[in-house]
């Protein structure tokens, strides 16, 4: 019956998907799935108020692990819709309950608190902003100064967040710091990290603080890429380094990332492989699209369509998050690409 309901709903029969997955919850209660599905169902339909009310309602009635997974699952339909308020009052809940700073949450509530262009008036009545743990209030706060064109006081709250990071929050801390103009808050927050970091964590911190200056960039990837043992030892990095590049399109970089990893494709997961296809279309670099469009082809069993270059809207963006496969990684890097603001190369620097 849940399979059924999910045919329905890809056929746009919600009345009788409705029925399907409620008459599969009937049969199996401890079965989400089909609750879930539901939700997520009702989520991208002008019904979308039953949906929150759902999720609402398994949120405040279970514990973890469960908890954990319905939270998740509510995160990403929100992003799938692109229900930006939403998602920032889930990821500000979530914050405020977790014991320490969750990349996933932070950088879920920057994000919608950016594309949301949230002032600080409607964060302070999302459930749990009193709650926040003081890293977490200001980077929020310097987002929301940064909504609103208020650079002097993005910094001002930036100053106040001290370390050590985590690696992940230090990349978290260092994108704000960029944002906000400032190269050197960004090459010191990668620094301050709580653990000492190895070549290939270093040399991705590079990346992201050379990112908006070309020739500094493109010699930090062609670094990485020579770094021997690089991806093989933490696959993950690869993702991070496409991730990392999103927000600024360039075709000779794109052809330079696209060749490498061509030379071993079925070493390349899903997800890796469609970054790839993303930002090589992103960047112009047709060459390397082309390579990456007939590997997604073979996998996939069908045409892929064309991504346009340039930078990413948020239409383009909602439908590569629908249509290909991403980690949850991934997707926040997609998010981050939004709309990026193109600083100066001497004020990132």
């Amino acid at each position: 019956m849940t399979d059924k309901g999910y045919a329905q709903w890809q056929r746009g029969d919600f009345q009788m998907a409705e029925v399907s997955f409620q008459s599969a919850a009937q049969m199996a209660p401890e079965n989400l799935r089909p609750t879930l599905l539901l939700g997520r169902m009702w989520l991208s339909t002008p019904q979308r108020d039953r949906g929150r009310a759902l999720f609402a309602r398994l949120l405040g009635s279970t514990r973890d692990p469960l908890r954990t997974t319905i939270a998740s699952n509510y995160h990403d339909a929100l992003v799938c819709v692109g229900w930006w308020d939403e998602l920032a009052r889930l990821a500000i809940g979530e914050l405020a309950a977790a014991q320490d700073v969750n990349p996933l949450w932070l950088d879920s509530a920057l994000a919608s608190l950016r594309l949301g262009g949230w002032d600080l008036e409607t964060a302070a009545k999302a459930p749990g902003w009193d709650r926040l743990d003081a890293r977490s209030s200001a980077l929020l706060r310097t987002q929301i100064a940064l909504n609103r064109g208020d650079i002097a006081q993005a910094r001002t709250f930036l100053a106040t967040v001290s370390g050590p990071f985590t690696p992940l929050l230090s990349m978290t801390v260092a994108r704000l710091h960029l944002r906000a103009g400032d190269g050197t808050g960004a090459r010191l927050a990668l620094a301050l990290t709580d653990t000492p970091l190895n070549e290939s964590e270093v040399l991705l911190g590079e990346i992201l603080v050379s990112r908006h200056n070309p020739e500094l960039l493109r010699e930090a990837v062609n670094n990485l890429l020579a770094a021997s043992a690089t991806f093989s030892a933490a696959p993950g990095n690869a993702e991070l380094l496409v991730g990392m590049l999103l927000p600024t399109p360039d075709r000779d970089i794109a052809e330079m990332v696209g060749g490498a990893f061509a030379k071993s494709p079925q070493s390349c997961s899903d997800s890796l492989a469609t970054a790839l296809l993303i930002y090589c279309s992103l960047s112009g670099a047709d060459r390397a699209r082309a390579t990456w469009t007939r590997v997604i082809e073979q996998r996939a069993g069908a045409s892929t369509l064309r991504i346009p270059a340039g930078k990413l809207d948020q239409r383009t963006a909602l439908f590569l998050i629908n249509s290909f496969p991403l980690t949850r990684d991934m997707v926040v890097a997609v998010l981050d690409a939004i709309d990026e603001t193109r600083l100066a190369t001497t004020a990132a620097q």
